[in-house]
Order: structure tokens, then C-alpha cells, then sequence
């Protein structure tokens, strides 16, 4: 017999059923064991970064941009080897391979990015930490490929 018990959000405190999918029905956090990739698109925190669905998630993770506050609050997109758009087209993350270095770079999009505060105009550098804001949403760069980690040393 299968028991359901309500719980708590740790998150927003919301109280919900243990089977709902995806954890919390109003901020979908609580679930730590979940992991939620960010859309391109309006479709909702839970679809796939398409550059990684491109790739058929054939191109392994070199890092990742975490939606630390916002609507998507929790969500990531998958940085991959060359570019990710992020927040549609409003910049990009290119990750070079051979100089083990990730850049930001302003885009098309309307909605305006800052970079630890400062406003993006041209490419920049990211380093481990860096907070982007772009619109209401903000994120923490979390590299995985660094001076100690590489891919090809697997």
C-alpha cells in the first residue's frame, strides 16, 4: 500500500502531497535530488537547454549557469563546448575548449545583462561565482571544467 504524506516546501512553505511531480506545485523547489533545466522559450523551468538537446546530450557539461533568484528560481542551462544562448538571445556563454576559459557575451536580445553589477557590452571573462542578472532573473556561474578538470583526461 502506498502511504502519501504532506509535506512542507523548505523553499516557499507551501504544503503538498509527497507524489506530486517535480516537488513544489507553486515554486518547484523542495526537491533536491531533481535537477530542472531552463527553456529558451516560455514553455516552463522543466524543459531542456536546447543547445544541449541540440547535441543530443552527446556533448558533455562544461559547466553551468544556476538561477539562483527569479521566476526560474532553481533551474540551470547546461553550458556546453561553444556557444549557449541564455535568456533568449539576450547574450551567450562560449566555453573554448583549448584555453579552458568561458566568455559572456552581450547578445540581440531587448532584455538588458549585468555582470556582477556592471553592465555587459562587450565579452567578458566569467570566473567561478560570477552573478548575471538579466530582466528579474539572476545567476551564479558554476564552472566544471577548470585547471583540475578536464574532459579529456577521462
Amino acid at each position: 500500500m502506498n502511504v502519501k504524506r504532506l509535506i512542507q516546501c523548505p523553499v516557499c512553505g507551501t504544503k503538498y502531497m509527497d507524489d506530486a511531480p517535480g516537488g513544489c506545485p507553486k515554486c518547484g523547489g523542495g526537491v533536491a535530488w531533481e535537477v530542472r533545466p531552463l527553456t529558451e522559450q516560455a514553455a516552463g523551468p522543466r524543459s531542456r537547454n536546447p543547445a544541449a538537446a541540440a547535441a543530443g546530450d552527446a556533448e558533455p557539461a562544461c559547466g553551468w549557469l544556476v538561477c539562483v533568484s527569479g521566476p526560474q528560481r532553481g533551474g540551470y542551462y547546461r553550458l556546453i563546448n561553444g556557444k549557449t544562448q541564455i535568456c533568449g538571445e539576450s547574450c551567450l556563454i562560449l566555453f573554448d575548449e583549448a584555453a579552458s576559459e568561458f566568455w559572456l557575451l552581450n547578445g540581440r536580445g531587448r532584455d538588458v545583462a549585468r555582470l556582477n553589477g556592471a553592465l555587459l557590452l562587450g565579452a567578458i571573462r566569467l570566473r567561478k561565482g560570477d552573478a548575471l542578472k538579466i530582466g528579474k532573473a539572476e545567476y551564479a556561474f558554476v564552472p566544471l571544467y577548470n585547471e583540475h578538470f578536464m574532459w579529456g583526461a577521462f
